[in-house]
């Protein structure tokens, strides 16, 4: 049996916990319900089902975040090692494909359509990221505006020593801390 890539993995252990769900408490989707879908299906609507023929079908919910590049990279890095096993002129074909993309996708579409993918899938990721990192900027804030200044002696032991001090004219003791 080959070996299955993460967005198979990610549709399986999706598909396992839906069977749980449906099985342990009784959540089950409408169209699993029916017997209209599978919870294997509504599993691929979030991770997109490459070996479909449909493009809305290709896409999924999880292809909007970073973990759909990661998807999209893996499966890229197969197909262009699939396309040329050689290390250097693969090397030399992925530079390619960064410096002349349509280029390379005209004359070596093998790795040039793969390169094209992953490289959008970067450029698909900024207004995700733009989205996502409000919120978080937004929670950091106001933590750090929660957080309370320290005491002095939280965290530590204050001692307190006596210790003889010379003066000009006499000898006196002072108490010090370290």
């Amino acid at each position: 049996m080959a070996e299955l890539s993460s967005r198979e993995i990610t549709q399986r252990k999706i598909a396992d916990a839906l069977d749980y769900l449906g099985e342990n408490y009784n959540i089950v989707d409408k169209a699993v319900r029916e017997g209209k879908a599978t919870n294997m299906d509504i599993a691929r609507s979030f991770t997109g089902d490459i070996k479909s023929d449909k493009m809305l079908e290709q896409i999924g919910l999880l292809d909007f975040t970073p973990l759909g590049t990661y998807f999209t990279f893996e499966e890229g890095e197969k197909e262009i090692m699939k396309a040329e096993p050689d290390a250097f002129k693969r090397s030399m074909a992925m530079l390619s494909a960064l410096r002349k993309p349509l280029q390379t996708i005209i004359d070596r579409p093998d790795i040039g359509l793969p390169t094209a993918d992953m490289m959008a899938d970067v450029v698909e990721q900024v207004p995700f990221l733009a989205v996502a990192t409000r919120p978080v900027r937004n929670f950091l804030t106001s933590l750090k505006a929660k957080a309370t200044e320290p005491l002095d002696d939280v965290g530590m032991n204050i001692q307190k020593n006596t210790l003889p001090s010379v003066s000009d004219d006499n000898t006196t003791i002072k108490t010090t801390e370290n």
